[in-house]
Parts: C-alpha cells; structure tokens; sequence
C-alpha cells in the first residue's frame, strides 16, 4: 500500500465520506449519523488511504460477519461505524513500527498532522482530544502541555515549563504530606481524647456504684470530651482525666444520681473551662 503524505482535497473528503456512509447504511443501519462517520473516514484518508481502499475493507469485514453469522460465531453481521476502527486495525494503520513512525513523523512534518506525540510517534488531528488543559494522546496513554504535541516551543520554553510542573508537583505533595499528617494527628489526639473521656465517666459511674455501658454512656463521653478539649481554643494543653473527675466530684450534688445530673454539671464545669464563672 503506498502512502503519500498529503491532506485530502475537498472532493475526496465528500466521496469517500458519502461512499462509506452509504456502504453502512445499505450494510448494516440506514439511520447511520454521518456526524459519526465523518472523523473516522477523514482520519483513514489522512493515512493515505483512498476511498476504494476505504470501502474494500470495510466490505471484506462485512463479508467476513456474514460468514461468520453463517457459522453461529456472532449474532449480526451488519456494518457499523465501529468498523471503521477495524479497517485500521487491520491495515495496521496503529501498529507501532519503524515504517509507521516514519510515516507519521512525515504526517507531521508535511502538515497533514498537527499533533505529534512524542512517546509513541502517532500523529494525527482530531483523534487527540483536550481535557482540563491537558492533550491526550489517540494511540497510547501520555498526556500533557499541548504544546508536547504541536512542538510550538523552543527546547529552553519546554524546559522552563517542565521546571513550572516540578515545582508545581513539589508544592503539591508537601501539602499533600502536611494535610495527611494533620489527619493522622488529629485521628491520634481524638483517639486519646475519647479514651480519656471514657477513663472520666467510668469513674464517675463507679463511684455511683452504676454499671458502665459505652453505648448508653455516649452523650456523657461527648460532653467530657468537650470539656477536656475546651482549653485548646485558648492555646493549652487538654485536661487530663484526673482532673476532670476531681471538678465533677467538687460540682455535683453527690445526694443525686450522676446520670441525672451529668448535663447539668458538665455544663458548670465547660463555662469555667472556658474562663467563664458560675453565677
């Protein structure tokens, strides 16, 4: 197959375009979208194919389903669009190969290509696509500065620009380490602090002689790990367990059940961890 490197003229684009669309439609889906036929035929023209090459593939695949439905190894044997796809595959128009790399570069380099990825060597147009700022390319997974693509920069703006992203990505997983690193700490301290909130009300439980359940316990512990954590707003340490039972054993009414008091107390005892005094 001999290929030459040049943009199909307007002429070639409408026949073979038309020409496939109908070879579709009469093959397999009258109501084909011509909106999807279109990129794949222009992309097949810009690999030098020509529409009699186009449709004698695309035919010998629909000749190849039918006798493959013949056989009971598929189900349909229309034509679709997606065959298109397939006629590429099998001219090994994605192949990677010395001749394939020369051919694209070539693409390239005569202007019928304007993207020219610098991982694989494909070059086409519209099969790259752009997302958030970044070109992907149609052939393999590298993406990036379009301009990796187009080649617009000289090799000093490619550097300078390569030196941005590091930069970028640098600032990026620093403060990516800080913020895991305040979870883990934050985690840490909530652990200890609830720990110490359930060494507070198991004690003062016990002292009624009443039986600790965690579970049931639950809104006592919040509010004792509230108080304890009350003097962090000021800049000082939590309160230590030992302490916060010694302000509730001085607060509470000790002729009263500790379960019906503890909001009452608690409450006293988080104004005055927050400098606040009792009326």
């Amino acid at each position: 197959m001999s290929r030459q490197p040049v943009r199909p003229s307007r002429e070639a684009l409408v026949e073979a375009i038309d020409g496939v669309t109908q070879i579709i439609r009469q093959r397999g889906y009258p109501d084909v979208d011509i909106e999807k036929v279109r990129p794949k035929v222009i992309r097949l023209l810009e690999e030098g194919l020509t529409f009699k090459q186009i449709a004698d593939a695309l035919v010998l695949i629909a000749n190849t389903k039918e006798d493959d439905r013949t056989l009971g190894l598929r189900a349909s044997s229309k034509t679709t669009v997606a065959d298109l796809d397939t006629v590429a595959v099998q001219l090994g128009l994605n192949d990677d190969t010395p001749g394939n790399r020369a051919w694209w570069e070539s693409k390239f380099k005569a202007g019928v290509a304007t993207h020219w990825c610098p991982k694989c060597g494909y070059a086409g147009n519209r099969e790259f696509t752009t997302t958030c700022g970044e070109t992907s390319c149609f052939r393999c997974t590298f993406s990036g500065d379009l301009r990796y693509f187009t080649r617009k920069w000289t090799p000093e703006q490619q550097k300078e620009y390569e030196e941005q992203v590091r930069r970028e990505r640098e600032e990026q997983d620093r403060r990516c380490l800080e913020q895991t690193e305040r979870a883990r700490q934050q985690f840490a301290f909530m652990s200890k602090l609830k720990a110490d909130a359930v060494t507070v009300v198991k004690q003062l439980y016990a002292d009624d002689e009443d039986t600790f359940d965690e579970e049931l316990a639950d809104t006592h512990i919040k509010w004792c790990m509230q108080i304890m954590s009350r003097p962090r707003q000021f800049g000082f340490d939590s309160i230590p367990p030992d302490e916060l039972i010694a302000s509730f054993r001085t607060e509470r009414d000790a002729t009263k059940d500790i379960y019906d008091q503890f909001e009452e107390v608690a409450k006293r005892i988080d104004k005055m961890a927050q400098g606040e005094t009792n009326d």
